[in-house]
């Protein structure tokens, strides 16, 4: 399994997986040799992760183009899993789900609001990207669920 940091704005997989934010995928998209950028956390060696790399002017422009070619290189890997920017800061995101084989939207519980949620699905699937589900983070759980039931 490979983890892509397709953050480029404000990557933070290099920071919880202890790693170096360069080389990585921004380098990759502009030439480098992309295996070389893949690096294997101390605390999880099974796990390949390629960090954002270097910032650039244009993330959006540079997602656009090129990236699922790029990410083929990891034919050896099962499932390439590609962090990005929120969707609703950014029109990065929308770029990169169009070039994933699926999309699984990750949500805030505390801020996003079930019609912006409903919005995003609807242009993703305009877009022609896969959207298959939904977690949501930052949920308490219901008093049923905290009884152990």
């Amino acid at each position: 399994m490979t983890l892509v940091d397709a953050d480029l704005r404000s990557p933070s997989i290099h920071g919880s997986t202890e790693t170096e934010r360069s080389p990585g995928l921004s380098e990759a998209l502009l030439g480098a040799d992309l295996e070389g950028s893949v690096v294997h956390p101390r605390h999880h060696p099974e796990l390949g992760v390629l960090p954002a790399g270097t910032p650039v002017d244009d993330p959006a422009g540079l997602l656009e183009v090129g990236l699922g070619e790029k990410l083929l290189a990891f034919a050896g890997a099962d499932l390439v899993i590609i962090d990005t920017s929120a969707h609703s800061l950014y029109a990065d995101a929308l770029a990169v789900a169009i070039q994933c084989d699926v999309t699984l939207v990750i949500v805030d519980a505390r801020s996003t609001r079930r019609r912006a949620l409903g919005q995003l699905v609807d242009r993703l699937q305009r877009a022609s990207a896969k959207p298959i589900g939904v977690v949501i983070n930052r949920s308490e759980p219901s008093g049923r669920a905290r009884r152990g039931r």
